[in-house]
């Protein structure tokens, strides 16, 4: 697959479950999201390589960064980032037996969330799932709170009422 072909495949609740909790993670330790996809970057070169060890690399490179994070940082915090991403990836998707689209998938989905949660200022907590290949007991609740393009319903999608046709004021 490159780089221009839309993925069209969803995640499961608990896969998504792992990208809220990764990105809750990286959010409250202050963890920039520009090293986050640095790091996804990587995954996706793999990936397009169609290295069947893509997964291993990828954990095995969040290592080597932190161990040479000195040398490649670019500020003094550059290293606690780094060391921020490889523990809540190696926390959260200890044991992930899936393949690296789906890693990819996840953490891209991470990327985004910690943009949102940076922006909303507003994290609802969910419980970081203890092994990949295990099934979520609950569902992790979603915050609607001022998400544009939200129904009554919270279900995020077209918003009945804003997707009106503006009116406009009738004239005398």
């Amino acid at each position: 697959m490159s780089n221009t072909e839309l993925v069209t495949e969803s995640l499961t609740e608990h896969q998504w479950g792992i990208a809220h909790a990764i990105a809750q993670t990286l959010v409250k330790e202050q963890t920039d999201v520009n090293e986050l996809g640095k790091a996804i970057a990587y995954l996706r070169n793999a990936v397009n390589l169609n290295q069947t060890d893509a997964n291993s690399r990828f954990f095995k490179y969040l290592k080597t960064l932190v161990g040479n994070g000195r040398q490649i940082g670019h500020s003094g915090k550059t290293t606690d980032y780094y060391r921020s991403i490889d523990k809540a990836c190696s926390d959260c998707l200890k044991g992930f037996q899936g393949d690296a689209r789906t890693l990819l998938q996840i953490l891209g989905w991470a990327s985004r969330l910690m943009r949102y949660y940076k922006q909303e200022n507003s994290i609802v907590e969910t419980a970081a799932p203890k092994n990949i290949t295990e099934k979520p007991k609950i569902k992790p609740k979603l915050s609607t709170k001022n998400i544009s393009g939200s129904d009554s319903d919270g279900i995020i999608g077209i918003n009945r009422v804003l997707a009106r046709p503006h009116k406009p004021p009738k004239h005398k």
